[in-house]
């Protein structure tokens, strides 16, 4: 981490400042901010102490985020994007399975990244108390994970490997079964560490099973499941963020 000192200097310029310089404090606060998050926790880590640690001012943090939300919000946005770089990709011409082997990977690979992992475990502590924290870490993962595999399979669908469905279901289910184990770790405040080669094996069970699944054609229809993920499935979290 940057010294205060740096960045308290960088307040001062001489003239307009630049892009980098900019680009820089902002990159200094939110790696301020998400360390007393997790360190220190979310209702006791206030605007003051940020701007403190970070050597700027409130002004600044509010101007630039608008609020305490609105900090973890943008935190979580850039764990994610840090994660899944440009995004899981929307459509390409592999064979069902293999497609589903190589967004089920990128996925454990995001999802099992220590600061991910950190940032849903402090959304489990006091998201009860702050119901902000999860839905930013729900917006994100949607973003993320489910609208990809969601839009993979509707491409498959016009590419005749799979049959009609309800895509964004499946695309949550697949999510919940990749992340499962990973998830109920987190509710209890451990970390469920899982090799590359552990990864790559879960990977690969669950891509057989939806792979297997979804060529069936007995398989349910988007309307006789409804227009979506249910409640059920969709309040399991399925983020996780950075190192």
């Amino acid at each position: 981490m940057q010294t205060q000192a740096y960045y308290a200097n960088m307040r001062k310029p001489t003239g307009r400042p630049k892009k980098e310089d900019v680009a820089r404090r902002l990159e200094h606060i939110l790696e301020v901010a998400e360390t007393l998050f997790v360190q220190v926790g979310y209702q006791a880590t206030s605007i003051d102490t940020i701007a403190r640690a970070a050597g700027i001012s409130k002004k600044t943090i509010y101007g630039k985020f608008g609020s305490k939300s609105g900090l973890f919000v943008a935190i979580v946005q850039r764990v994610t994007a840090r994660l899944v770089g440009p995004g899981l990709p929307l459509e390409d011409d592999l064979p069902l399975f293999e497609g589903l082997v190589l967004r089920a990977e990128m996925i454990l690979r995001a999802t099992h990244d220590p600061g991910a992992i950190n940032l849903n475990i402090l959304t489990f502590r006091e998201g009860r108390l702050f119901p902000e924290l999860s839905r930013s870490i729900a917006a994100a993962s949607d973003d993320a994970y489910r609208r990809p595999v969601e839009a993979y399979l509707a491409c498959c669908a016009r590419r005749g490997l799979i049959m009609e469905a309800d895509y964004a279901f499946v695309a949550q289910s697949f999510l919940v079964m990749l992340t499962f184990d990973t998830v109920i770790a987190e509710a209890r405040g451990e970390v469920h560490a899982m090799s590359v080669a552990e990864q790559r094996a879960h990977a690969h069970r669950i891509s057989t099973f939806f792979a297997r699944a979804l060529q069936q054609s007995d398989l349910p229809s988007v309307h006789e499941t409804g227009s979506g993920p249910t409640a059920a499935v969709r309040s399991a979290p399925i983020l996780k963020s950075s190192r």
